[in-house]
């Protein structure tokens, strides 16, 4: 299974990065790294004036994962909510220069991928440590899972989030702003192909209502880290969510 980059040039693009900067980003992620940028300004996006004061903000680019033997001409879209971030993340295990400091780190914002499984160079979701002494868990080895499942099953799967940015102050309304970037990723791979959407979790589910020609046609499970799953092992939700792609096939 291999990660494809294509696609995480046209989103960086609407976030208002320049070629420049974007060529230097993704190339600090297809190293395994994270990318510490500078913060622009989204004005259409909601609570905005929180997200510029904000320490602890993200942004993740999509990713298209495919087979080893290449693209297919059939994709799922995987779309979740947002790119969690925290504290650890200046941690100078992962970043390395000055904006590491407390009075940089509100104009800076940590790029990475959904998941953050470009962190790692296989399967092996150890935990990370850091160096202030703590340990960084990654509760992330059921994505890797299910996507290479996904694929599996004879698709590509695109993995993006409604929300492509996270501050802590951020209120979850899902705006024109979010709407208009994944009806561009949408639009995009549709030339591709035949796609569909499988949805995790009600702030995915809300990004595609009213988006034409995919919200009637999605598929729509509860996030994986969900409560509703109740006691399901990961084997369990990863099986319920490839039969639901398998059951409900249809194209968009």
């Amino acid at each position: 299974m291999k990660q494809d980059f294509t696609f995480s040039k046209f989103v960086l693009s609407e976030l208002n990065y320049t070629d420049n900067e974007i060529k230097q980003i993704i190339e600090t992620l297809q190293r395994g790294d994270f990318a510490y940028v500078g913060k622009k300004e989204y004005p259409a996006i909601r609570d905005n004036d929180i997200w510029r004061k904000d320490n602890v903000s993200g942004i993740d680019v999509p990713v298209l994962w495919t087979p080893d033997t290449g693209i297919t001409n059939e994709t799922i879209l995987l779309l979740a909510q947002d790119p969690l971030r925290d504290t650890d993340y200046w941690d100078e295990t992962f970043c390395h220069d000055f904006t590491c400091t407390k009075e940089n780190r509100n104009k800076y914002v940590v790029v990475g991928t959904p998941y953050a499984l470009h962190y790692f160079s296989d399967s092996n979701f150890k935990a990370t440590q850091l160096s202030n002494g703590k340990r960084k868990s990654w509760r992330v080895k059921i994505y890797y899972n299910l996507i290479r499942s996904i694929v599996e099953m004879g698709y590509n799967v695109y993995c993006t989030d409604i929300f492509k940015y996270y501050f802590l102050g951020h209120k979850y309304k899902v705006c024109d702003f979010d709407k208009k970037i994944l009806g561009d990723e949408v639009t995009r791979l549709k030339e591709q192909g035949p796609l569909r959407v499988l949805c995790m979790g009600k702030k995915a589910h809300d990004g595609i209502v009213g988006l034409q020609g995919v919200d009637k046609q999605s598929v729509n499970v509860p996030h994986v880290r969900a409560r509703n799953w109740d006691l399901n092992t990961d084997a369990y939700k990863i099986k319920f969510i490839c039969d639901k792609l398998s059951t409900e096939n249809q194209d968009l």
